[in-house]
């Protein structure tokens, strides 16, 4: 975990941090609630292999799997739905409070914040666009906004070109910096695309080219960005490469960095 001062010296930045790492032990000792209470933890995603690294992989879901399977659930699809949406159902009780605790310090929608912060900054145009979920609404100054979900999921997130990802994918290659002008604390970064505890190739929402499944034909240095689909931002720093990928067969990736590289 950073120091709590290291993590408000990101959000005295503007910048808001989002956390990964939802898992049994940060719940049920109250390390999340401490982060998201004390610090500038200010979002959550849910990571499927985060789950299965700490369900495999540890003992801490096993009283809950023992109390399941007494019950008479057998069905290793339907356990794992029950472990994991309790851990997102409690992560998302800590954390209640703290999306409109972010709208009420810019009091102003996210996306407003984004645009200005980042996009507009980087060159972005003006066509990406991000879609809200029609339940997530709040009052404040008496204006009605939308209130960010965790993530592009059930229809909606941020919806973007290529050409607006590459570069926004080109911002955080240049260590946070657009054209001399520091958008994102480089620190920040530099945390972001180092190994988690729990998964070698993860960082913050980057994952990595380390541990047992690392591509040798690429660099150790190289990281990326992906989502459903197979949408991919992939950064290679050696190669001072920035690399944006639509929709490509996930079989194919791995062939089509490797020519990048070697071209």
């Amino acid at each position: 975990m950073f120091p709590v001062s290291r993590l408000d010296d990101v959000f005295a930045h503007g910048q808001s941090l989002w956390f990964d790492f939802i898992r049994r032990d940060l719940l049920d000792q109250g390390g999340l609630a401490r982060l998201i209470n004390e610090s500038a933890i200010r979002g959550l995603t849910s990571n499927p292999a985060i789950f299965k690294q700490a369900i495999a992989g540890t003992a801490l879901y096993d009283p809950a799997l023992q109390a399941q399977i007494a019950a008479g659930e057998r069905d290793p699809e339907r356990l794992y739905e029950h472990l994991a949406i309790a851990d997102i159902q409690q992560a998302a009780d800590a954390r209640a409070e703290v999306e409109e605790a972010l709208l009420r310090r810019f009091r102003r929608p996210l996306p407003e914040v984004l645009r200005e912060r980042i996009m507009n900054p980087i060159g972005a145009s003006q066509g990406w666009r991000w879609e809200g979920y029609e339940t997530s609404w709040v009052e404040i100054d008496g204006e009605r906004m939308q209130s960010v979900p965790g993530g592009g999921h059930w229809g909606g997130g941020l919806f973007i070109s290529a050409r607006d990802h590459a570069r926004f994918g080109q911002l955080i290659a240049q260590n946070g910096v657009w054209e001399g002008r520091e958008l994102i604390p480089s620190a920040w970064l530099a945390q972001s695309v180092a190994p988690s505890p729990t998964l070698p190739n993860y960082g913050f929402l980057w994952w990595l080219n380390r541990g047992p499944a690392a591509n040798p034909k690429l660099p150790a240095s190289a990281f990326s960005a992906q989502g459903a689909g197979n949408n991919l931002i992939w950064i290679d720093p050696e190669h001072e490469l920035v690399a944006v990928l639509r929709w490509i067969d996930k079989a194919a990736i791995d062939g089509f960095l490797e020519r990048l590289v070697a071209a």
